[in-house]
């Protein structure tokens, strides 16, 4: 959000304080007139055209202006979510309204008022998320008749993002005047605050991690982040100090970089979320950034930037070099585009994240009869989400191996029977450490013994099994039959 409009919000903010606790947060239904036809199936840049009351739907595969919506009022934030069709929120705190946008069929848009000044939009399945001053607020876009619900909170917040795993959908919402984050759970038919997390520095953005391993907040100076598996109340951030004010936020489809945009600078900056710990990876000179949003395509990441000067760009972007300008769509005169948002149409829902896990099994070492032999075994997880439940790996010994000892670091280990467990979680596209199982081999096992473990994770609703065939050596002393004892003769009589 560039720096004009942020300061315009600070002061209707300002101005409403002492208004928002009497007025709360009733909302009214209005249809805009305005319907378009449904959009192409395709990927879309949707732009939040804060200059002439617009949204723009950029066609991201051919760099195309596809349609324009006029909204009501000035819109700063956009969000899309696929859900029942495809819909599109824009917030504009001039009008305190948030329009809603049906992009699959051709119907008159609505809006829903609010009683204190809208400020940022997210969306995630059937609900659009609103920051309204002292409030967070939240509505079903697919309803007939949309309606708000809203749980106040401390301070004013003015950016948002929403992330789920497996059951618990989490919205974390940022307030730039106390410097906190705070969490709510939106999992259930109310939303509860249930966390906050203190020592930021005016956050101004907020972005989590697709595989929702990390919340990322962007501020002054630097990027804070923290991890999005444990309550914020509970942690210190960490920082990637880069300088300036990081207006936006945004993470790779794959969670591996971070894009963060600093509009007075003109820098669209690069983190590489995958070192440890995450740093500085590179940057390239933009006109005038206002918003940045990620997607991913032919396993490439983009940034797509929105730019005050009228302009949406796309950046191919990795840890490894400077971002490469891919394309430019002017907009037109006097759209002065205040953020964005990536999403696809009509190409049916988007797979979801989920952790994927897999398991190795292999010998280390020769397998020989009489001595101790060795397996290593590793789980990965190849998904696109960090586990949430609780990993177990069960192995199945055959005839001819007896087992020694079951081990591993961080693993939770019995030899009866054989298990390793752990709760912590497994990130996407990492492994936790390996497991060794020492085994000893019988002098009467078979030519060739097949092993099998299987790895679990019933929350996760995760399983994978391995199995490893070895050839055992040395000399074969099969189990003989204990030969009768012989009864002595019997004695002649004596005559």
């Amino acid at each position: 959000m560039p720096r004009e409009v942020r300061a315009r919000l600070r002061r209707a903010l300002g101005a409403a304080a002492g208004l928002l606790l009497l007025l709360g947060t009733a909302v009214a239904v209005a249809p805009v007139a305005h319907a378009a036809p449904a959009l192409p199936p395709g990927t879309y840049v949707f732009t939040a055209n804060f200059g002439d009351q617009s949204v723009s739907a950029v066609n991201a595969a051919t760099n195309t202006v596809v349609e324009k919506y006029p909204v009501f009022g000035q819109p700063v934030s956009v969000a899309y979510t696929a859900a029942g069709g495809g819909y599109v929120c824009a917030a504009s705190t001039s009008t305190n309204t948030v329009t809603v946008i049906n992009t699959h069929a051709n119907v008159s848009n609505q809006y829903v008022h609010f009683s204190s000044p809208v400020t940022a939009v997210a969306a995630h399945g059937n609900y659009c998320y609103v920051t309204n001053g002292v409030y967070l607020s939240r509505f079903d876009v697919t309803a007939t008749n949309l309606s708000a619900t809203s749980v106040p909170v401390a301070g004013s917040l003015t950016a948002l993002a929403v992330s789920q795993t497996g059951s618990t959908v989490t919205v974390y919402a940022a307030a730039p005047d106390l410097d906190r984050l705070y969490s709510f759970d939106a999992s259930g038919a109310t939303m509860s605050q249930t966390s906050l997390l203190t020592g930021l520095s005016e956050p101004t953005s907020v972005a989590v991690s697709p595989d929702g391993a990390r919340v990322y907040i962007g501020g002054l100076i630097s990027v804070a982040y923290v991890s999005a598996q444990q309550p914020l109340s509970q942690q210190r951030p960490s920082f990637v100090n880069i300088g300036g004010t990081l207006d936006s936020v945004a993470v790779s489809a794959d969670s591996s970089l971070v894009y963060a945009v600093d509009n007075q600078a003109g820098q669209l900056r690069v983190i590489n979320a995958a070192a440890t710990p995450p740093s500085l990876a590179n940057s390239i000179g933009i006109p005038l950034p206002t918003g940045v949003a990620a997607h991913s395509a032919n396993n490439v990441n983009y940034a797509y930037v929105t730019h005050a000067v009228n302009l949406v760009s796309g950046y191919a972007t990795s840890p490894t070099a400077p971002p490469v300008a891919s394309g430019s769509v002017n907009l037109g005169a006097g759209t002065e585009p205040a953020g964005l948002a990536v999403g696809t149409v009509g190409l049916g829902a988007p797979e979801p994240l989920r952790p994927v896990l897999t398991l190795t099994k292999s010998p280390a070492g020769p397998f020989v009869r009489g001595r101790e032999a060795t397996y290593t075994l590793v789980v990965s997880n190849t998904g696109t989400r960090s586990t949430t439940g609780r990993v177990s790996v069960t192995d199945t010994l055959p005839a001819g191996l007896t087992p020694l000892a079951f081990s591993g670091a961080g693993w939770d280990c019995t030899t009866s029977p054989l298990t390793c467990s752990r709760s912590d979680e497994l990130g996407a596209h990492s492994s936790f450490p390996e497991l060794t199982l020492t085994v000893k081999v019988a002098r009467s096992a078979p030519v060739t013994v097949t092993n099998s473990a299987v790895v679990t994770s019933t929350e996760d609703h995760c399983r994978s099994t391995a199995t490893a065939t070895v050839t055992v050596t040395g000399k074969h002393h099969p189990h003989k039959r204990k030969p009768r004892a012989q009864q002595p003769p019997a004695e002649e009589p004596v005559v």
